[in-house]
């Protein structure tokens, strides 16, 4: 949509873009993609600001319902996840940016999706947790990729740090 009418509700739309029954149309990122829910990190002394992407697609389309079947709450819309036609069949990246210059500074592609918020600390490390169920740090500076542990389950929440007797902490 382009706009709601606030008076009467009605919405302008992109036809182009609408779904259709007679054939789904393809979206790239989906609706989990791109830079969704897990925060971004920023190193205040860098001016680096570390991203987490997911970049997946999804088949959209439309299913026509009855007064019953929306009643009972049924689907109306389906997004069917899909690889970039033009990917390498990676879903993930995080990418490191200098908000000075706007450079890409390093990109870390991977297949599983980062589903944890990023978390940067004062040592030069940027931590972040996948749906793989690894959890890992990388150098701040240059991606690389210093230490890694698979968990038991996916570490999908948002860490803090903070200081304390001048000394950074985290929690997870």
């Amino acid at each position: 949509m382009t706009a709601i009418d606030p008076g009467t509700g009605e919405e302008t739309q992109i036809r182009r873009w609408s779904p259709s029954r007679a054939k789904p149309k393809l979206f790239c990122p989906n609706a989990n993609g791109a830079r969704n829910w897990p925060t971004t990190a920023f190193d205040p002394a860098s001016y680096i600001l570390y991203v987490p992407l997911v970049e997946t697609c999804a088949d959209y389309s439309w299913t026509p319902r009855s007064a019953a079947q929306i009643a009972d709450r049924r689907r109306r819309h389906s997004f069917r996840p899909k690889a970039r036609p033009d990917g390498d069949g990676n879903s993930a990246a995080l990418k490191a940016i200098n908000l000075a210059t706007g450079k890409v500074l390093w990109i870390h592609r991977q297949r599983a999706p980062l589903v944890s918020s990023l978390l940067a600390t004062g040592g030069g490390l940027v931590f972040v947790g996948a749906l793989d169920r690894f959890f890992s740090a990388y150098d701040a500076a240059s991606g690389k990729l210093l230490w890694q542990t698979q968990l038991n389950a996916a570490p999908n929440s948002s860490p803090v740090t903070y200081m304390s007797r001048a000394k950074q902490l985290w929690r997870w």
